[in-house]
């Protein structure tokens, strides 16, 4: 089970009545510790709390966004400690003129030492069909090592997919960035994927 703990970022005590607690001003409890999982997920007095912002989740490495500690609260986030994944996804279309990288999404993740296998997909297009009006992509981990790059030169779009395999500790970053090359066209990103497993 994920550990949850509920941080008031209020002054002021706030009753979650169908869990039978009270979360104190600028409190934080861990509902793990006194609650079974089913428990935590059914409270809807925690999520309406959670998404008027009066109370946020932490995870024991990191206060969550409303919308992360929402999903850290749902039956989904069990699924994903039991199967050890860590998954992001942005399926919006982003474009740019940019020559420089241009980060589209990124996972960045506190590991526990093992084997990870590290995985990606996206598409991309350009907004011509001309060789030197290109869509650039890489992959890059730990804001250093590039693991994957390649172009594409075509107004339609074109999907790519990787994977890679390793040991991993620690604090650990994968970014997906886009650019142009060539002459001055925009070009795109769309239904990007980044996921982590632990083997």
């Amino acid at each position: 089970m994920p550990i949850i703990l509920a941080k008031n970022t209020t002054i002021l005590d706030i009753v979650l009545e169908d869990l039978g607690i009270v979360v104190s001003g600028s409190s934080i409890i861990n509902l793990t510790e006194t609650y079974e999982f089913h428990e935590i997920i059914a409270s809807k007095d925690l999520k309406t709390q959670i998404f008027n912002g009066n109370i946020i989740i932490n995870d024991s490495i990191r206060d969550l966004s409303i919308e992360n500690s929402l999903k850290h609260v749902s039956e989904e986030s069990l699924y994903e400690d039991e199967l050890k994944i860590k998954r992001i996804q942005d399926n919006t279309e982003s474009v740019t003129y940019s020559t420089s990288w241009v980060k589209k999404l990124r996972l960045d993740v506190d590991l526990e030492d093992g084997n990870y296998l590290l995985s990606w997909s996206y598409g991309i297009k350009s907004n011509t069909n001309e060789t030197n009006d290109q869509c650039q992509t890489r992959v890059v981990v730990n804001d250093s090592n590039d693991i994957f790059t390649n172009v594409w030169p075509y107004a339609k779009y074109q999907f790519y997919s990787g994977s890679d395999f390793g040991l991993l500790s620690g604090l650990f970053s994968t970014q997906i960035d886009f650019r142009r090359q060539g002459s001055y066209q925009p070009v795109y990103i769309k239904n990007v994927i980044i996921s982590l497993i632990k083997m």
